[in-house]
């Protein structure tokens, strides 16, 4: 099993708006994605910091996870594809800063 995350890091300058987010961006992504690949399960994190002490290191994490190879790659064609252009798009409603992409196996 694979976990992709879209990290939106927290930063000088940097903002978020978790309300538009989960209310707006991500109905608008179920509808987006829908048939192009399977999901097992997908997180949404908050506020992501340090356990002892320390400002927050993420504003939000998305996490989405794939049950195999194929997935992963039907997944990473929609990410880097045309159908993913109306997400991307609608990213500075809800954020600035950076966002990084990454992934691993969940053994």
């Amino acid at each position: 099993m694979y976990r992709v995350q879209a990290v939106y890091r927290a930063g000088p300058g940097s903002s978020f708006d978790f309300d538009y987010y989960l209310n707006t961006h991500i109905p608008m992504a179920q509808r987006v994605i829908a048939g192009k690949f399977a999901a097992t399960r997908v997180e949404i994190e908050r506020d992501r910091r340090p356990l002892f002490g320390g400002g927050p290191e993420a504003h939000c994490v998305f996490s989405v996870y794939l049950e195999n190879d194929a997935e992963l790659k039907r997944f990473c064609d929609f990410l880097t594809g045309p159908g993913a252009a109306p997400l991307a798009a609608d990213a500075p409603n809800y954020a600035t800063g950076d966002v990084a992409w990454t992934i691993s196996e969940i053994v």
